[in-house]
């Protein structure tokens, strides 16, 4: 965040800051903080969006609708509210819901299927409240992890999602804990994103893939220009406004190659110091195939990876660098603690659901494009029905009977859980030779274990 930006947006209908300050104290607040050092601007923007954040989320939720919505989405939430929605037990005590808010991305990375280009790319403002009230209506549903997700989000404007939380204040049940997040490329986190996601203190994933000569290689602009100057500039303002923020790392033949002390070492250097791993999938419709022309590796390479990773991490980061699957692993094998990452969840087909753009529910888009992995349409079926009834989550937990049954006499089985079921997909349909009695995690946990316990 510019040392110059007010903490509090102001707001031109009422003349007080968007998030309750009035704008007499945001301007007092800045004339003091320009009398500190860098650091010491640093550290007061961390505390202030810490203490807003103790009530920005309520304050919008307090908005009279008619200062936060327009003519039309007033007659929509007015609708909805008239509507009669049975009371329905939630599939699973908690839930992630992820808001595909738009298809439209200013990058083309290679390896993406989740952008598209034209007219009806963006959340429609019905779509959005009828998915919130659907979730959080669930009977028995304590905690709910809402995560934006495109596309690229931070081509809409803030003013999108903070009706977005509106709308979730309205629903929100008594007790019910919602943990917002997102994911961006983070090449256009404007001053306006930047003050909003500092208010509000939301956690923010990035999407970088290594060192430029891999990053730049697949994520690449429109006229095939490469995106890593942008990124790292937009984790250095997400750093220096104190807003929490980490990678997801998507590993392939051109990361494997180069190795992951190269890897480590760039990420120390452009100062990023939490992340996780993801395996490249490949396309998931009939007939598809997965190549390492085009970077592929096999399940049990990319664990390889993870070997060599946790191995520099181990040496030389591990005190100043958080890595989401070792930090899971190692409280797991050491005094038995369940991890929190989706991948050891088990069945999480009942407690995960993507909302695209249009209303249609599938679920993690890890399975775009698999037959039958669109569940419905939020607008015409219910989320709790769809969770219990649709054949794909049926026949989903049918091979993970199948599987688990196998997979139980595993020394790890009590971590993995079976590991995940869109691994297991690909296995069976790209990797003849892979052990179906084994999730391919036994490798790294064993490796884990034997360097941290030792």
């Amino acid at each position: 965040m510019n040392s110059s930006m007010p903490l509090a947006g102001l707001d031109s209908r009422t003349g007080v800051g968007t998030f309750g300050i009035p704008p007499e104290l945001a301007l007092d607040f800045e004339a003091f903080k320009a009398t500190l050092s860098p650091e010491e601007q640093r550290a007061l923007t961390v505390l202030a969006a810490g203490m807003k954040h103790q009530s920005a989320e309520e304050f919008i939720g307090n908005i009279p609708e008619e200062e936060i919505l327009n003519a039309h989405e007033r007659r929509v939430f007015a609708a909805e509210m008239a509507r009669e929605v049975p009371e329905k037990r939630s599939p699973s005590a908690k839930f992630v819901m992820v808001l595909k808010a738009t298809r439209l991305c200013n990058l083309r990375c290679t390896y993406c299927r989740s952008w598209a280009e034209g007219h009806n790319q963006v959340m429609s403002f019905p779509v959005l409240v009828r998915a919130i009230r659907e979730v959080l209506s669930m009977r028995g549903l304590q905690h709910v992890e809402i995560v934006w997700h495109g596309g690229e989000i931070t081509l809409l404007k803030p003013k999108f999602f903070k009706k977005l939380i509106w709308v979730q204040q309205q629903f929100r049940r008594p007790g019910q804990v919602i943990r917002i997040s997102l994911q961006t490329n983070a090449t256009h986190l404007t001053d306006e994103w930047i003050e909003f996601l500092s208010t509000l203190n939301i956690g923010v994933g990035i999407s970088i893939d290594g060192p430029p000569e891999v990053h730049d290689r697949r994520r690449v602009d429109k006229d095939g220009k490469p995106s890593s100057p942008l990124v790292v500039e937009g984790i250095r303002r997400l750093r220096t406004a104190g807003i929490p923020h980490g990678a997801l790392v998507v590993v392939d033949r051109f990361l494997q190659d180069i190795g992951a002390e190269r890897l480590l070492t760039y990420f120390h250097e452009i100062g990023l110091k939490n992340l996780d791993f993801l395996n490249i999938v490949p396309e998931n419709h009939k007939g598809a195939t997965a190549s390492r022309e085009d970077g592929f590796i096999c399940f049990d390479e990319y664990v390889d990876f993870l070997r060599e990773a946790f191995d520099v991490w181990w040496r030389k980061y591990r005190d100043e660098m958080f890595i989401t699957t070792f930090a899971d692993l190692i409280p797991a094998l050491s005094d038995g603690a369940k991890p929190n990452n989706c991948y050891w969840a088990g069945n999480c087909m009942v407690s995960t659901l993507t909302i695209e753009a249009n209303g249609d529910m599938a679920p993690c888009d890890k399975f775009i494009g698999d037959e039958g992995s669109i569940f419905g349409n939020v607008m015409r079926q219910s989320i709790a029905d769809v969770m219990r009834q649709t054949a794909y989550i049926k026949n989903a937990n049918r091979e993970r009977a199948s599987s688990l049954s196998r997979m139980k006499t595993c020394d790890f089985f009590q971590i993995c859980q079976g590991g995940c079921p869109h691994d297991r997909l690909v296995n069976r349909r790209h990797v003849p030779d892979h052990d179906p009695d084994c999730c391919g995690l036994k490798p790294l946990v064993r490796h884990i274990r034997d360097a941290a316990m030792a």
